[in-house]
Formats: C-alpha cells, sequence, structure tokens
C-alpha cells in the first residue's frame, strides 16, 4: 500500500482528468491554489530589478556556498523580506510573510562572472513555490512548482529558508 494514499488518489484522479498542474498538494496534504504558470515569477522578479532589492545580513556581496546553487550566490529578498527581517511587521513570528521573495544566483565560484542558475521563491497562499534555471535558458525552468528536490533542502530552514533565519526579537 503506498506511504500516502490520500496524495496518490487525488494526484491519480486529477491526472486522469489532465488537471495536474491545477493544485498543488503541500506538505500536510491540503491542496492549495496552483502557484503562477511556469516562468512568470522570474518575470515578475526581472521586472521588479531584483538585483537592486535588500540583501540579507550576510549576503551583501557573493559567497561561497556549498549547497546545490552553486560554488557561490548571490541572495536578493523582496521588500516584504526586508522588512519582516527589519522588525517592521513584528517580532516573533514563526513564518515568512505572504508574497515574500527571495532570488538567488548560483555561481561556479565566487571569481565566475555570470551566473549558472537562478532559483526564484516566493511565498503564495501560505505556501512556498520554486522557479529554477540554468542561466542558458531563462525561457524553460528545471523545476517549477512545489518540487520534491527543492522540498528536499529547504524543509532544513526556518520556514524553509535555509541561507538566514525569521527575525528575532531585540534583546532588552
Amino acid at each position: 500500500m503506498p506511504a500516502n494514499p490520500p496524495r496518490m488518489t487525488l494526484l491519480t484522479a486529477l491526472a486522469g482528468l489532465g488537471l495536474v498542474g491545477s493544485v498543488v498538494v503541500a506538505c500536510d496534504g491540503d491542496t492549495t491554489p496552483a502557484p503562477a504558470p511556469d516562468h512568470e515569477l522570474l518575470t515578475q522578479v526581472q521586472d521588479d530589478d531584483y538585483r537592486g532589492w535588500a540583501r540579507p545580513a550576510g549576503y551583501d556581496e557573493r559567497r561561497p556556498s556549498n549547497g546545490t546553487h552553486g560554488g557561490a550566490v548571490e541572495v536578493f529578498t523582496n521588500a516584504v523580506v526586508a522588512e519582516a527581517l527589519a522588525n517592521k511587521d513584528g517580532l516573533g513570528r514563526t513564518a515568512w510573510p505572504e508574497n515574500a521573495t527571495i532570488v538567488i544566483e548560483g555561481y561556479a565560484d565566487v571569481m565566475a562572472s555570470e551566473p549558472r542558475q537562478i532559483a526564484v521563491m516566493q511565498k503564495q497562499h501560505g505556501t512556498w513555490y520554486w522557479e529554477q534555471y540554468a542561466a542558458e535558458d531563462l525561457e524553460r525552468p528545471r523545476f517549477s512548482g512545489r518540487p520534491d528536490v527543492c522540498l528536499g533542502c529547504h524543509i532544513g530552514g526556518q520556514d524553509f529558508i535555509r541561507s538566514f533565519g525569521l527575525p528575532k526579537p531585540v534583546e532588552e
């Protein structure tokens, strides 16, 4: 018997109807609205000029990485994340706010001139969605939605963010 029969049944039923992309099964088994169509997150952050976004503490420049995004990374956060990190929207939060968006450019090493990949993650409907692209093909994501490959690594971070933590209350 499958380890997760309700999920298998839902996905099988949706596949039979040709609707596999219409819902996403979240980690807790609930269904949520589908993420933006492939390529929409990347287009959105490019239109918003993500390279001009804030950078979290410790990521104000390209830095070495031993993660799957490359030997070096640059991390960019939208205003939603920047405000949360500045404690402007409540201390002691346990999750990042809706529409929090993070872009990671992955490089071969700190001296590389061009990224090898670009990954975008955005919180929609209380759930994180990802798009990851090889730099030479920004028209087709390698991964999108809630792929196991992203969940497998990101589940180890606070609310799925591995690079930096949720804001902490200011000590008195």
